[in-house]
């Protein structure tokens, strides 16, 4: 989008999505214009993605779902994987969405 906001201008929803997914001419990624790429339970396989996502020069967020550690020395239960239980996903702007993909197969059959 080319709209430019300029002060005591209303803003229309279509200039304020704009506004707010654009800062300084780049597009940034946000709720407005993000896409779930995949959802990720291993840290091996997440730096495999990340590395491919920018390897292509493709812009990502992530989400992590990890639950707050608790104190003292144990985090977990004996013969569980705790990768399992720290789902992360990754996002891509919707507009790089088929690129991301492509970009991440060879990171998958890893």
């Amino acid at each position: 989008c080319e709209t430019k906001i300029s002060s005591g201008q209303s803003l229309h929803i279509d200039n304020l999505i704009c506004a707010i997914t654009h800062k300084g001419g780049t597009s940034m990624i946000h709720v407005f214009n993000r896409k779930e790429l995949i959802t990720v339970f291993s840290d091996q396989k997440l730096y495999k993605l990340r590395t491919a996502l920018s390897e292509a020069g493709i812009q990502y967020k992530l989400k992590n779902n990890t639950p707050i550690a608790t104190a003292g020395r144990y985090h977990g239960a004996p013969f569980i994987n705790s990768d399992a239980s720290h789902p992360c996903v990754i996002f891509v702007k919707a507009s790089d969405y088929e690129r991301a993909k492509s970009a991440i197969q060879s990171a998958l059959r890893d």
